[in-house]
């Protein structure tokens, strides 16, 4: 597979598993005690667990309430220590929101308005630096 993504699976047949893929997108897991919980990023989860184990690119895992296992995409075991992200839970408050994904979704339009002010020209075309464009290009 190419291309970025982050994807997490749920098979019916082994529903206290969670399956993940990760490559150039975020995601982390968070240790918690009893259970462990996959997210995007450690401050949307900070008010369950400040333990995480960081997921780098090609890396799969096999998931559990009380287990991990983490695997290169060639299926290389991958040992690697969780650490602790000292970090204010309510630095990263999510409001009135229920969900730190659904205080995301509604902060989309001001991101999009912020985005196009500093990206697009006078003609709404995107002005983005040719490193940037070249690096994307080479990333795949």
């Amino acid at each position: 597979m190419r291309g970025s993504y982050a994807f997490l699976l749920i098979d019916n047949t082994e529903p206290a598993h969670l399956f993940i893929a990760k490559n150039k997108s975020p995601m982390m897991l968070g240790i918690g005690d009893g259970f462990n919980i996959i997210a995007s990023d450690a401050i949307s989860v900070l008010d369950q667990t400040k333990t995480f184990v960081d997921l780098e690119d090609g890396e799969v895992g096999d998931i559990t309430k009380d287990s991990y296992v983490i695997e290169k995409i060639d299926g290389q075991k991958v040992e690697r220590e969780p650490h602790i992200l000292n970090i204010d839970p309510n630095a990263a408050s999510k409001g009135t929101y229920e969900f730190y994904m659904l205080k995301e979704i509604e902060e989309q339009p001001g991101v999009m308005r912020h985005i196009s002010q500093d990206y697009l020209d006078e003609n709404g075309k995107p002005v983005v630096d040719e490193k940037i464009v070249n690096a994307v290009k080479d990333s795949d």
